[in-house]
């Protein structure tokens, strides 16, 4: 049998009588679940940032694939610009221009030119303009 200062040095954590957290222990548990969460809440809005954005490019993107298809479909393309807006967001512009290389144009058959189409789409989110840039060559009937 131990005696009575040998019971008072074993104190309440003596084997099996563990009475449960100190306040320190809590808090350093408490503080390290909200860091925890904290940085989680941040990584969840950065990938919903980052999948607005992508899903913003890709409505872009077929806008401006729209925009030049359609100028495929014309049979006869005048150099010049037009601009549009699609969905009430989409603001296109649409150029073409006779193709040059090294400031030579393509003139080996009179009936026939290459053109150059550019196809500039800009749109608003979040208070930041943002813009996509596509170009093709097609062969057009001259004026």
């Amino acid at each position: 049998m131990t005696s009575a200062p040998d019971r008072h040095l074993a104190g309440p954590y003596a084997a099996g009588r563990h009475l449960g957290f100190t306040l320190l222990e809590v808090l350093v548990a408490f503080l390290i679940l909200a860091i925890v969460l904290t940085l989680a809440l941040r990584v969840a809005g950065s990938i919903a940032r980052a999948s607005g954005l992508s899903s913003d490019y890709a409505m872009a993107t077929m806008q401006a694939e729209n925009v030049l298809v359609e100028a495929q479909l014309e049979e006869e393309l005048a150099p010049g610009t037009t601009a549009g807006v699609a969905d009430g967001q989409w603001h296109w512009r649409r150029r073409v221009s006779p193709y040059r290389e090294s400031g030579r144009a393509f003139d080996a058959n009179p009936a026939w030119q290459v053109v150059r189409i550019d196809v500039d789409v800009n749109w608003s989110r979040g208070g930041r303009e943002r813009g996509l840039s596509m170009s093709t060559l097609r062969l057009s009937r001259r004026q």
